[in-house]
């Protein structure tokens, strides 16, 4: 398991984190892997250049589109759908579900070895400002008027580095 997946499991955690999460990705088509992304370089303090922001979009954006959305759309069919009975569709779901984070580790695998690639590393240093790569790929992903999410967000990231 590679750092970036773990700070995920623990930020995801923090409250109120997955549900602005998944408001964000419903509401501004946000992949919340590049979201959480962005919140782990702010907690290392790398910022988040447009530069490395377009490599991180077409490193996974294909990724997103023709794997990760579809699985997500087949899952959140099988949840919601008023299927006859018979079968079995809890463990049907939780397979749908299995897949589906398996391709978002991937996806997080991908975006964990850019970093890497980049020698992106912890900067006790840097002179970012709280919330400032989230801000910054919300802009860039057409998200307007978030500062409430990014509060939030940067509230939370502040919780899973005091853990």
């Amino acid at each position: 398991m590679n750092p970036f997946w773990q700070f995920s499991l623990q930020l995801y955690g923090q409250p109120q984190v997955e549900r602005l999460c998944l408001q964000l990705q419903a509401r501004f088509d946000i992949d919340v892997n590049l979201l959480l992304w962005s919140c782990w370089l702010q907690a290392l303090g790398v910022p988040l250049g447009a530069g490395l922001l377009a490599q991180a979009r077409d490193t996974v954006g294909d990724w997103n589109r023709q794997v990760v959305k579809p699985l997500r759309r087949v899952r959140t069919t099988v949840k919601r759908g008023d299927w006859p009975g018979g079968g079995d569709l809890p463990a049907l779901l939780e397979q749908c579900r299995q897949l589906e984070l398996e391709a978002e580790k991937q996806q997080q695998q991908w975006l964990y070895q850019l970093a890497e690639d980049h020698g992106l590393q912890a900067d006790e240093t840097a002179a970012l400002q709280p919330g400032e790569n989230i801000e910054r790929l919300l802009r860039a992903l057409g998200a307007r008027d978030c500062r409430p999410a990014i509060e939030l967000l940067s509230a939370a990231i502040a919780g899973t580095l005091r853990r």
